[in-house]
């Protein structure tokens, strides 16, 4: 996230107001990159420090998490599935998003919303059923690894040897085991996302190796 100046320092400090705020926002899918190498991407444990937080105050705790990928194949950014407005039609639930703050930047958009699932049995920072887009997820399972998205989605990667894993159907991420031990996932822009050893989003990386 640019440091300077101009649209990208005006993108940090309304950032930084945003997350200081009694509410934290969310955007209605997986966060979005505009590759740019001369981005360094996101990293949530700076934004945290520099309004005076601790990342874990912006995450959702284990405890929190219900990730068993009944989402899948019913949430906004499935592309696969079809609503009629707010409302699945291939299975009936609810699921609406806001997008509460969104300005242009250098590398990513700030874009900050929420997401309410009605099929969603978990509750993160803003309540039950609801997620936020930096609030991405992942968990590991005996066989599997299940990837939880800002919209709610959640997709099941199955373990196929040691640190290897298949995406479900439809799905083209790559995930990987970084030098740390923790995961990372890796989209098909080249986007990675890097997670902590509880699996809470730590870093958001355009183009990345």
């Amino acid at each position: 996230m640019a440091s300077g100046g101009g649209r990208g320092g005006l993108a940090r400090r309304l950032l930084t107001l945003a997350l200081s705020g009694a509410v934290l926002f969310a955007s209605t899918g997986p966060a979005q990159a505009v590759p740019s190498a001369a981005a360094p991407g996101i990293d949530l444990t700076g934004i945290a420090e520099a309004i005076g937080r601790s990342v874990t105050d912006l995450l959702p705790s284990d405890s929190q998490l219900v990730l068993d990928g009944t989402t899948h194949d019913i949430s906004p950014s499935t592309l696969w599935t079809r609503f009629e407005g707010p409302v699945n039609a291939v299975a009936g639930n609810l699921a609406f998003g806001v997008i509460d703050l969104s300005i242009p930047s250098v590398g990513f958009p700030t874009a900050m919303g929420r997401t309410y699932q009605s099929a969603s049995t978990g509750a993160g920072v803003l309540g039950f059923r609801w997620t936020w887009s930096y609030g991405i997820t992942v968990s590991e399972g005996p066989d599997d690894v299940v990837v939880a998205w800002g919209d709610g989605r959640q997709d099941r990667h199955t373990e196929t040897a040691p640190d290897t894993w298949d995406p479900p159907t439809g799905i083209h991420d790559t995930l990987l085991r970084s030098d740390d031990g923790n995961v990372r996932l890796r989209t098909p822009d080249q986007t990675v996302y890097r997670f902590d050893s509880d699996g809470r989003l730590r870093s958001i990386t355009p183009c990345a190796v």
